[in-house]
C-alpha cells in the first residue's frame, strides 16, 4: 500500500519552496512510513525512498519503467480521452515511440 501522501506536499519539495524544504525530515519520514513507496500523481512519478528498495531497481530486481504513456494509469487516461477513431493511430504511435532512444550517439547509443 502506498504511504498516504499529498501531492501538494510533494510538488512544494521539487519546487523547492522554502517552507518545505527548511526542515525536510519530518516529511521524509512520512514519505517512508508504511511500504516506502509514494505516488506522486503530480509528477508522474513513483518515489521509492528506502535504499534497497532502489538498489533493487537499479540492479534490475523489480525492472520499472519512464514509459508512463504505454502502460497504467497515465496511459489508460490519455486514450479515453481520444475520440475513438484516433485509438488505432495513438497505439502506433505508442509502439514507435516506445522502441526510439532519444539523446545518445554512436557507441553511447548502442549501450
Amino acid at each position: 500500500m502506498h504511504a498516504e501522501i499529498s501531492d501538494r506536499e510533494i510538488s512544494a519539495f521539487f519546487a523547492a519552496d522554502p517552507a518545505a524544504i527548511a526542515w525536510p525530515y519530518p516529511m521524509y519520514a512520512r514519505w517512508q512510513a508504511g511500504t516506502g513507496v509514494v505516488r506522486w500523481t503530480g509528477g508522474p512519478a513513483t518515489l521509492l525512498t528506502r535504499h534497497r528498495d532502489v538498489k533493487a531497481v537499479m540492479a534490475g530486481t523489480y525492472p520499472i519503467s519512464n514509459n508512463g504513456y504505454r502502460h497504467g494509469r497515465l496511459a489508460e487516461g490519455t486514450l479515453a480521452r481520444l475520440p475513438a477513431e484516433y485509438h488505432d493511430a495513438f497505439l502506433g504511435i505508442r509502439r514507435s515511440a516506445s522502441r526510439t532512444r532519444v539523446g545518445g550517439q554512436g557507441k553511447q547509443q548502442d549501450r
